[in-house]
């Protein structure tokens, strides 16, 4: 079973070869039809339809269908007993019957081309070709070759301009719609005309002429192709009968005036159809550009296309008009454009002046205030322009305006942006400096000038790692690549800049990218403040606070001396005076006469308070400089200090304590445990917490203590109340050894504070 695809593909192979068979038996045909006119020689016909028939074939199939031709015109001239050479020769001068043209023949060029290259130079060539074959194969002989070579050239001429058109002209014309009517009228009174013209006393056969403009003007090219046809074949059947004006003569003579007839009546027709084609297609086109026109026109409303008459009056008026300027087309039409212009302007002549400089210079171009209907006034672009005819007369002007009042203002604003920046530029307080994406200064002002000692012109030529200490170099490119890759809109850095003069000076940078339309950035902005007196006078502050720092220390120190110093005494002197008068006590006691209760109670109640006074004697030395942070170090001091809070207050306080890897110096240590001890004073206080867990670590690298309650929790304003010396005291002793302190707090979860003091090493 043949499949569809192969059925396809084989018909397109074959059609080449179907094309050609067909050609060749077309070429054939037309020839056995042309042989019956021919009366000087048996090939040699003055009426030769294959030469239109080639012509027609080349044009609307393609050269490459020659063969057929060639194979069509060698059988006819073989089977007429024609030698093969000659019929070869022949053959050959019958495919060189070609031209190049558009084969719809409307356009005048193209008949043109059909009568020079197809009618005139191509049959020339192959009555030529043909008539030398005919005398190189003895057919004829050397005294006819003129004759015989004018019919062949003619015959193979009328062809062409009559049976190619004819064929090209149906091969690919469309339908008339609605036209059969008076195309059957137009065929039969031509039919009637010619037959009547023949066969009547009346040799005037050129009254077929209108009806060959008739079918050229209504029906184009193929009317006027078929007409002239039907008039050649009737004229050939009638004349070949010996009737009509052309059997007159001589049999040379008429065949040169009915050639001469149905080439003018085939010619003008052609010309007269391809000229009306031509006027039509360009009215056309001239109509279309102009609906085109009319609809962009009444499309537009953002500008007032007006056409005006020579006087300046409206003659059209669109949308956009009626837009911008309020009248309607009913109520400006036939009134001057003047009314749009401002009452002094109008005065001062302006509208006549601007006419007729349009008039003279071919453009005139304005701007300035204009007047809508309602009175009030926009800023147009008025653009007026003459319109004339092709022989260059005023036929009128073509006016567009635009309303430009908004872009006034939004110019009139910038400039007023652009005034007041320039304002600021110059005038700012502070440096300001633009510079381009390869870090070159672009424009600096004169604060920056002055700042660094250099002028505009020079910093022009330099970047700011020119004048930027190397030391702060790094972190500024960092910031500027950053800056340059959008990862930041702007940073802020303190560095220092190097004067034209050696001297430096610190300055604060603000920097911050202005990006391109696209968002990429395109100029980079920095405003400069000298901060050098700031920075000496922070740097002043800082050694002030330094120094307070270290005075802070030493009183610290002196104090804790101070402290053990007083304990130690309060602890040898009035402890061993307590413990002589308690043994004074002791032996007064053993020497009382007997009985003598009263001296004894005195003895005891003397006793007791000497009891009370060693033990205050030893709370107070306790407090001053506990003995056991001396003696047993820091580890043993918290915790004893840990048990002592819970006796005091009844507040539960468990300490863990972590594995010690080094010991502790003396000043650590008392700075750690006062620490301590104001943290557990500020839980017993504020705190009204249930339980306290201290967490102790001692590592080579730094000392940890964390206490934590579960109280109410220490607020934020308390946290930063200058007033409270107790947490200021805990920073203060934790800033003096290196050291931070940390305090965190949530609302009824307690308080957590955290000392972290370095190791000696």
């Amino acid at each position: 079973m043949i499949r569809r695809a192969d059925f396809l593909e084989l018909a397109r192979r074959l059609r080449y070869p179907t094309l050609l068979v067909a050609v060749a038996i077309g070429y054939l045909g037309a020839a056995k039809l042309g042989l019956l006119a021919a009366v000087a020689q048996k090939v040699v016909s003055s009426a030769w339809p294959p030469s239109g028939v080639a012509l027609a074939a080349l044009l609307l199939l393609g050269l490459r269908y020659w063969p057929g031709i060639a194979m069509g015109a060698f059988l006819l001239n073989w089977t007429a007993s024609v030698p093969v050479a000659g019929a070869a020769g022949i053959a050959l001068g019958n495919t060189l019957e070609v031209a190049d043209f558009r084969p719809s023949l409307d356009r005048f060029r193209d008949v043109v081309a059909l009568v020079t290259l197809g009618a005139l130079a191509s049959t020339t060539v192959s009555a030529t070709i043909g008539i030398a074959s005919l005398w190189a194969s003895g057919v004829v002989g050397r005294d006819a070759l003129s004759h015989l070579w004018f019919v062949w050239w003619s015959g193979d001429a009328l062809g062409d301009v009559l049976v190619a058109p004819l064929l090209l002209t149906w091969a690919r014309a469309t339908r008339p719609a609605g036209r059969w009517p008076e195309a059957a009228a137009l065929v039969v009174l031509l039919v009637l005309l010619t037959v009547l013209l023949l066969r009547s006393p009346i040799t005037y056969v050129y009254a077929v002429f209108p009806v060959v403009v008739w079918a050229a003007a209504r029906f184009g090219p193929r009317g006027s192709a078929t007409a002239t046809a039907l008039i050649a074949g009737l004229m050939i059947w009638h004349t070949l009968r010996g009737l009509g004006p052309f059997v007159s003569a001589t049999p040379t003579e008429n065949l040169t005036l009915l050639q001469t007839f149905l080439a003018l009546a085939s010619v003008t027709g052609l010309v007269l159809a391809a000229t009306t084609a031509e006027r039509g297609a360009a009215e056309g086109v001239a109509r279309e550009s102009e609906q085109r026109l009319g609809v962009l026109v009444e499309s537009v409303r953002d500008h007032a296309i007006v056409r005006l008459d020579p006087s300046g009056r409206v003659v059209s008026w669109n949308v956009g008009a009626q837009h911008i300027k309020g009248y309607t087309a009913q109520e400006i039409m036939g009134r001057s454009f003047a009314c749009f212009y401002t009452p002094e302007d109008a005065a001062a002549g302006k509208p006549a002046q601007n006419l007729r400089e349009a008039a003279q210079r071919g453009r005139c171009e304005v701007q300035g205030w204009r007047v809508r209907k309602d009175g009030s006034r926009f800023w147009a672009d008025v653009v007026i322009s003459p319109v004339r005819n092709g022989a260059g007369s005023l036929l009128g002007f073509a006016k567009v305006t635009r309303d430009l009042t908004e872009r006034r203002r939004a110019e009139e604003a910038l400039r007023e942006r652009e005034a007041l920046l320039r304002a600021t530029f110059e005038q700012a307080a502070v440096g300001i400096a633009v510079a381009r994406l390869d870090a070159r200064f672009v424009r600096t002002n004169e604060v920056f000038q002055r700042m660094v000692g250099y002028s505009d012109e020079e910093l022009q030529s330099l970047t700011y790692a020119d004048i930027t200490y190397p030391e702060d170099l790094p972190r500024n490119r960092e910031l500027m690549a950053e800056l340059a890759e959008g990862k930041r809109s702007a940073f802020t850095l303190e560095k220092r800049y190097c004067r034209k003069d050696g001297a430096p000076i610190w300055v604060q940078v603000t920097v911050s990218a202005l990006p391109s339309e696209q968002g990429e950035p395109r100029l980079f902005v920095g405003v400069i403040e000298d901060i050098t007196e700031r920075r000496g006078a922070q740097e002043q502050l800082h050694r002030h606070r330094e120094q307070l720092r270290d005075l802070a220390a030493r009183l610290e120190a002196a104090r804790e001396a101070e402290r053990t110093r007083i304990a130690r005494e309060i602890h040898d002197e009035l402890g061993q005076a307590l413990t002589a008068l308690k043994i004074d006590l002791t032996w007064l006691r053993r020497r009382l006469p007997q009985p003598a209760p009263e001296l004894a109670g005195k003895v005891d109640g003397m006793e007791a308070i000497l009891d009370g006074t060693a033990g205050a004697i030893q709370r107070i030395a306790t407090e001053l400089r506990p003995g056991v942070l001396d003696e047993l170090g820091l580890q043993a001091a918290i915790q004893w200090q840990a048990r002592e809070f819970e006796t005091r207050t009844g507040i539960a306080c468990r300490v863990e304590v972590g594995a010690a890897h080094s010991a502790v110096d003396a000043t650590r240590a008392t700075a750690a445990f006062r620490i301590f001890q104001e943290a557990l004073t500020n839980v017993a206080r504020h705190a009204g917490a249930s339980s306290v867990l201290v967490r102790f670590t001692l590592s080579a690298q730094a000392l940890e203590l964390s206490v934590q309650d579960n109280g109410r929790g220490i607020s934020d304003g308390a946290l930063s109340d200058s007033r409270s010396l107790g947490l200021l005291g805990i920073r203060e002793r934790a800033t003096n050894l290196g050291g931070t302190v940390t305090i965190t707090a949530a609302s009824g979860r307690g308080t957590l504070l955290t000392l972290s003091l370095p190791s000696l090493e």
